[in-house]
């Protein structure tokens, strides 16, 4: 099963994809965009990636390139940061170089998954998002330059978002959390218990007292159950209450003490 980040991304993939393209010469610019999102996913993910890129591109590879003068400019996506407090504001900016095409006609088309507010300064690669309007610990960010009808150029970043306050080693394990989510979903998988033998590591790294527990036979059948415990007397309530409190908000999981379920 693959997390909510991985739909979230073959989203905005399949979107730039909704117009055919032209020629070979536009797949090979759009396999660009297939290639760096493979760069974010396990091998399982980029297989199904893999198998719609070649299902896509298979009729535009056959024809014939009716313009074999162009030349697409370089393009690249750059964020102010890739890891966000929550009310930060992070700024996007678009740089081309290069190639033949009018520069002065370029248009550019923002999108965001899953929610906020992503707003574009007037007729400039510049674009910034409020992260207060995500709602959530990530986003992808994901932009598409036009009217290339040969030179599709499409390229995303996603942001992690964590929240407010001093940085602590409770941080530290929800970052790495949260980057590995779909592998803690997928119990089922050979390498499930290095996994989970990580996450102990990680988890003692922030305080040996405290233990954890994941429920695969959840009351929300579309979620896993993250219960956090702890080890030792008497009980050190606010040690857990204040790692729980940094967890981020995640579609897969839900997080709780072990007293509570209590």
């Amino acid at each position: 099963m693959y997390g909510r980040c991985f739909f979230g991304k073959l989203w905005l993939l399949c979107v730039t994809a909704s117009e055919r393209l032209e020629s070979a010469t536009a797949a090979a610019h759009y396999f660009r965009g297939v290639i760096e999102f493979g760069r974010q996913m396990n091998r399982a993910s980029f297989t199904i990636v893999a198998a719609f890129f070649a299902i896509f591109a298979g009729n535009a590879f056959a024809q014939l390139d009716a313009h074999p003068n162009l030349v697409c400019p370089r393009f690249q996506l750059f964020a102010s940061t890739l890891q966000a407090v929550d009310g930060d504001v992070v700024t996007f900016n678009i740089s081309l170089a290069e190639g033949n095409v009018d520069l002065n006609a370029v248009k550019y088309a923002w999108r965001i998954y899953p929610r906020g507010r992503i707003e574009q300064a007037h007729d400039t690669p510049v674009a910034t998002l409020d992260t207060s309007t995500v709602k959530g610990s990530w986003a992808i960010v994901s932009i598409e330059v036009g009217p290339f009808q040969m030179c599709p150029q499409y390229t995303s970043r996603q942001i992690a978002i964590r929240r407010k306050g001093p940085y602590t080693k409770a941080d530290d394990f929800w970052w790495w959390f949260q980057l590995h989510e779909e592998d803690f979903r997928a119990y089922k998988m050979a390498d499930y218990p290095r996994w989970l033998d990580e996450l102990t590591e990680r988890m003692r790294a922030v305080d040996e007292r405290l233990t954890f527990k994941i429920s695969h036979n959840w009351k929300d059948p579309i979620k896993r159950g993250f219960i956090v415990g702890y080890r030792g007397k008497p009980y050190d309530a606010k040690l857990v209450n204040d790692f729980l409190t940094r967890a981020p908000d995640l579609a897969g999981f839900d997080f709780v003490s072990a007293k509570a379920q209590q």
